[in-house]
């Protein structure tokens, strides 16, 4: 039986890459990149909370509480230190909102590794920090951290002793879909 988890789906980035268009909402495959990410939780988590800092409204339409990050500016480690207070598990899932091809059985892998801290993944030779599985109580020392002027998940969850699992089996699952070109270049495929 899997533990129970909660999900914070962060999607409160300014859109650089998106020409400051709110990636999260944009189409993909006729839906909002975030629907998609929506889905492949949705049968692996007990609860959903989406980081967002622009168009709360429009993420509202998703029937989850919908959580604006407390400090402007700072980055994903403030979006999840705010969504982490709407979360009801001791477990929490982080992904970021463009990441449509998560793997169905990303909770069932990430859960065994970790031992009460932290574990991201890799996935062809490259780190995903923003996508890991939590203890909850460790969630509250990203505050600090914080304070302290550094802002990188990846520093962040490496002072927490986080384990890195690799994940090479699929790297396509965590193809990021942070480009305008790469929506477009994406359904080109896909068609």
């Amino acid at each position: 039986m899997r533990p129970t988890i909660s999900a914070i789906i962060l999607a409160g980035g300014q859109g650089t890459r998106m020409n400051y268009q709110n990636k999260g909402l944009m189409n993909f495959q006729s839906q909002p990149l975030v629907q998609h990410v929506i889905s492949r939780l949705t049968p692996q988590v007990d609860d959903i909370v989406i980081s967002a800092n622009q168009d709360l409204k429009d993420y509202q339409q998703f029937n989850f509480p919908v959580v604006r990050d407390k400090s402007e500016s700072v980055g994903p480690l403030s979006g999840i230190l705010s969504a982490s207070e709407f979360t009801k598990h001791s477990t929490v899932l982080v992904v970021p909102c463009d990441m449509p091809f998560l793997p169905l059985n990303l909770v069932e892998v990430l859960s065994p590794a970790l031992d009460g801290n932290a574990v991201s993944i890799s996935s062809n030779g490259q780190r995903q920090p923003l996508v890991c599985l939590l203890d909850a109580l460790v969630i509250s020392t990203i505050d600090d951290f914080l304070k302290s002027g550094q802002r990188s998940v990846d520093r962040w969850l490496q002072s927490i002793n986080g384990k890195i699992l690799p994940w090479d089996n699929n790297p396509e699952a965590f193809r990021n879909l942070n480009k305008t070109t790469d929506l477009i270049s994406e359904q080109r495929l896909k068609n």
